[in-house]
């Protein structure tokens, strides 16, 4: 279970002191800025998202119908502040951050999963979406690393009430190659699976709002807590990042030893090239909605466990997998 612990970066941010590999697999100090200072002044869509970049946004439509069916959109009106929080994008630190201040106790590191969906109100949604001085967040990561990560702790750790094939033990022990059968049987379509699953641009009706939001972060394993801190500097709600004991909620990072580069061999075992360019076409709506940049690493992938149970090559999970979110 070392490997595990190791390479895969289920959530939560993991710091290192390697040099951050560019996905198009140019290694650069553009990248280590990215990753190390904190500026959201970059402006998204005019190229490839990286760290965090300002949107120039747009009047909102409105969010009466969001009453029927309720998003992961954390609105706070007083602090002018909103966040789509999506499964396996660091929600759990995340909420562990906003509950704080929806509950007003700095002390409380208790997660809520239900947060946003429970205060959320339409009208300050609107209020918060049209005032200039507001701060609309989301965060996105790259789709083969997420669905890798959604199929490890959800249909491999034990949380498999969310994994993708239900929570039948006989599907407990699959390998990911099932992913694929999966997608070829359903019409290749990932716009109604589990949330863990699913597009990230059918989260918070992304795929027509992302222009709404004032800032996007890509999540990276080194840049995520960086990026994190600078938002909550951005919006003036860095008091949010204490667990009450001066422990910073972002930041404390398990796992410090592994480097961007290990966690990328470790896709490429996963994936095999085929197989990769294939989950790049089935979620591309999310490539093209977020700019995101395709994996370089996919020219590369050797795919050796994508036919094979993690059982099988990865033992049983351990207890430091049993942290992600």
């Amino acid at each position: 279970m070392i490997l595990v612990a190791l390479c895969i970066w289920t959530g939560e941010a993991v710091h290192s002191n390697s040099a951050a590999v560019d996905w198009r697999g140019v290694r650069t100090e553009h990248m280590r800025k990215h990753h190390s200072t904190c500026s959201l002044d970059t402006a998204w869509g005019t190229g490839q998202l990286w760290g965090t970049q300002r949107i120039q946004s747009v009047q909102p439509m409105g969010f009466e119908h969001w009453n029927d069916e309720p998003q992961h959109l954390f609105v706070s009106e007083s602090a002018k502040f909103a966040m789509c929080i999506m499964e396996k994008n660091g929600c759990t630190t995340w909420y562990t951050a906003l509950n704080k201040l929806a509950t007003g106790n700095m002390a409380n590191n208790s997660v809520n999963y239900k947060l946003a969906r429970d205060t959320f109100n339409p009208v300050a949604a609107w209020n918060v979406f049209s005032d200039p001085q507001a701060m609309r967040v989301v965060v996105v990561r790259d789709p083969l690393e997420r669905l890798l990560s959604a199929f490890l702790s959800k249909c491999y750790q034990g949380d498999f009430e969310n994994c993708i094939f239900g929570t039948d033990p006989a599907n407990q022990r699959l390998s990911f190659s099932s992913v694929l059968t999966l997608f070829s049987n359903n019409g290749n379509d990932a716009t109604a699976l589990n949330p863990h699953f699913q597009l990230q641009s059918r989260h918070c009706e992304l795929k027509e709002r992302i222009q709404e939001y004032t800032h996007i972060s890509f999540m990276t394993k080194n840049g995520f807590d960086d990026q994190s801190i600078c938002i909550l500097k951005e919006a003036g709600l860095d008091r949010l990042n204490d667990q009450g004991d001066g422990t910073p909620v972002f930041g404390a990072a398990t796992n410090q030893a592994v480097s961007e580069d290990e966690q990328v061999s470790f896709l490429k075992k996963f994936y095999t090239q085929d197989a990769a360019s294939t989950l790049v076409q089935i979620y591309q709506e999310d490539y093209e909605t977020f700019h995101i940049p395709q994996p370089w690493w996919i020219a590369q992938a050797t795919g050796e466990w994508f036919h094979v149970s993690p059982f099988d090559v990865l033992g049983q999970p351990g207890a430091l997998i049993d942290e992600v979110p």
